[in-house]
């Protein structure tokens, strides 16, 4: 994936319109618990929990998902095979949302991502997450909600 290096104006409306991102977050809408926000990284839209953020809309056809490093380890050939930008010992993918079919994997992932940085059990294998560094390979965002 290629990521730009110019200021980039992200807006809810633009993400909430007709673009993959926008369908993405009207089926994740509908999860009981899910919050959309200002994403933590600085840049676009974040989707989570009340425990912490998942999900990043950087753009109407960009994506970041904190999968964690294990899930990420797991699946790392699957995801390189479907054009997931995998960045090692990161805990973040970055995905191009071009088709439905892109959407649908999103949506998947995003509960596999759920339940891997938020174990149910408070005794879990929580462990800190390394931060969406999307912003930075971009660089500087302004975000319009």
């Amino acid at each position: 994936m290629k990521w730009t290096r110019h200021p980039v104006i992200v807006s809810a409306t633009k993400i909430a319109g007709g673009s993959s991102a926008g369908h993405a977050l009207a089926q994740l809408s509908t999860w009981p618990s899910i919050e959309a926000r200002s994403a933590d990284c600085g840049l676009g839209i974040g989707v989570g929990t009340r425990a912490g953020q998942v999900l990043h809309f950087h753009d109407e056809d960009h994506a970041a998902l904190c999968l964690t490093r294990p899930l990420i380890h797991r699946f790392h050939d699957v995801l390189v095979q479907s054009g997931v930008d995998v960045i090692p010992g990161d805990d973040w993918i970055a995905m191009r949302l071009e088709t439905p079919t892109d959407t649908r994997v999103l949506v998947t992932l995003v509960s596999a991502a759920i339940k891997a940085s938020f174990p149910a059990s408070p005794h879990g294998p929580f462990r800190e997450m390394t931060p969406c560094r999307s912003s930075k390979r971009r660089g500087p965002a302004l975000l319009t909600v």
